[in-house]
């Protein structure tokens, strides 16, 4: 068991303060996920899998995944909570409010796979994968269960009308993706926080 401060989830963080939590590792895990343009010579990335469950061990709160095989792309460290939250709240007005009590109809591998069926995005491609289970509101809206699936290391996206160098790639090589966890539904994806 660990701290379930170290999770540093945004908005959420304080309620996690002095809470165990329990940290499952799974090494030399793979996706699942086969390429769109499949090659014979194929070899999937193998990745270090950390999953954290509540300390009753019953509900899921953050899935981690991190390339092993050296080949990843730069990645920043991750913003401050206080800049997280700032910088999602004030993109689309949006807070996490809790975590879900049910178990979510869609998992981690399904949304994963939504995620790289959608716009912009490649698993594949991620140096480190972070995927939180919660409670989202947007717009003041009733909150709905989601998959928070943050790509990062990824090759760096185009910025407005393809400019390379209209943002630096610290703003250009992570996407969020929000995952409706009842239906697969991508809600959206943006490169806040960074």
């Amino acid at each position: 068991m660990i701290s379930g401060d170290h999770l540093k989830i945004p908005f959420l963080g304080k309620t996690l303060k002095w809470k165990k939590v329990w940290q499952i590792n799974v090494a030399n895990g793979l996706l699942g996920l086969k390429p769109k343009n499949t090659k014979k010579d194929y070899k999937e990335n193998v990745y270090d899998f950390k999953i954290f469950l509540d300390y009753k061990g019953k509900k899921i709160l953050m899935i981690t995944a991190v390339l092993k095989n050296g080949k990843n792309i730069q990645s920043f460290p991750k913003p401050s909570i206080s800049s997280a939250e700032k910088q999602i709240k004030d993109g689309g007005n949006e807070i996490y409010t809790g975590f879900p009590e049910k178990v979510p109809t869609i998992n981690f591998h399904d949304a994963l796979k939504n995620v790289y069926s959608g716009f912009g995005g490649n698993p594949l491609g991620a140096s480190e994968i972070e995927a939180i289970y919660v409670m989202r509101s947007c717009m003041g809206k009733e909150p709905k269960a989601v998959w928070e699936i943050t790509l990062r290391g990824i090759p760096p996206i185009l910025g407005f009308g393809g400019d390379e160098d209209s943002a630096s790639v610290s703003q250009r090589n992570h996407l969020r993706h929000t995952v409706d966890a009842k239906t697969g539904k991508l809600l959206t994806a943006t490169t806040s926080p960074q």
